[in-house]
């Protein structure tokens, strides 16, 4: 509590009477000590302690209640200056209002530093682990080329990869790799290790094409013995050939040999000629030449 202002010598100093500079220097003295800048009245609201200061500045620009210290208008005032700033501020949070960004913009080179987390524009820099988002961060750079991983608990690390940025060593690492392009393998070959075959595998219905994709090979393999024959339009497939050396499909020729060996050409089940071992030749029907017959 501070010096109270009470009235000293209300009784001497009354209309009519002769006032004493006794009288007047006790009520000068008490004003005095009650405004003294140590241990003047508080103005904590009491009686001849005065009432709360509810203004501050010049002009009454800062308000005080019992929740807040405000501006007399929003956006209008600042908490300190340039010249004449606060050294700590001891707070349980800071929050902005009306939907605004809360901007924290040091002067010349000065860094915003939170608990050794240093923000300067473009940069963030963790004296010890930094986590966001339950995701720990490394806190010193890594080799040239390395990335950062997770081990899948929350803790990132760098690490090395075959591929590169830019660049693809290997697809070792990518479990289903797409092209987005054609694949230029300019000078160098598509080649397999340890004698592991090279597949190539369509999927469903899909065909295989080499060249200019005017050839279609299948996809699926034949069965013993069976040969790839062309359909005539670009299209291969499997296809059985007879023991008399034509392909099945019903094109009515057969070769086949009697019990003398001969050969004996046939169409459906008519026998054409017939061509022995000694050289002989058994045509049945008309026989045409073009040319000299000798």
């Amino acid at each position: 509590m501070g010096n109270e202002y009470t009235r000293q010598s209300s009784s001497a100093i009354v209309d009519g009477s002769t006032i004493q500079a006794a009288d007047l220097n006790n009520e000068f003295n008490k004003i005095q000590d009650a405004f003294s800048n140590s241990a003047g009245h508080t103005h904590d609201g009491t009686t001849a302690e005065g009432g709360r200061v509810t203004k501050l500045g010049p002009a009454g620009e800062f308000t005080s209640d019992a929740t807040a210290l405000s501006p007399s208008s929003t956006k209008a005032k600042d908490l300190g200056s340039l010249t004449a700033t606060y050294r700590v501020v001891y707070t349980n949070g800071v929050t902005s209002s009306n939907g605004d960004n809360l901007v924290l913009t040091p002067t010349g080179t000065a860094n915003v530093v939170v608990d050794e987390v240093t923000f300067n524009g473009s940069n963030l820099t963790a004296t010890n682990n930094l986590s966001i988002n339950s995701l720990t961060f490394p806190t010193v750079d890594g080799s040239a080329g390395q990335v950062i991983k997770t081990n899948g608990s929350g803790t990132l690390e760098f690490a090395s990869l075959s591929n590169t940025a830019g660049t693809l060593s290997q697809l070792a690492d990518d479990t289903s790799p797409q092209l987005a392009g054609n694949l230029d393998v300019q000078t160098h070959s598509i080649v397999s290790t340890a004698n592991r075959d090279i597949s190539i595998t369509p999927n469903g219905a899909g065909k295989v094409k080499i060249g200019n994709g005017a050839i279609k090979y299948p996809n699926t393999d034949g069965s013993n013995g069976q040969v790839l024959t062309t359909n005539g339009a670009g299209v291969l497939s499997f296809s059985t050939i007879s023991a008399n050396g034509f392909p099945t499909g019903g094109s009515g020729w057969s070769a086949t040999t009697d019990s003398s060996n001969n050969l004996i050409i046939s169409y459906g089940s008519s026998t054409l000629f017939k061509l022995t071992t000694t050289g002989a030749l058994t045509v049945e029907g008309d026989i045409t030449a073009f040319g000299t017959v000798a």
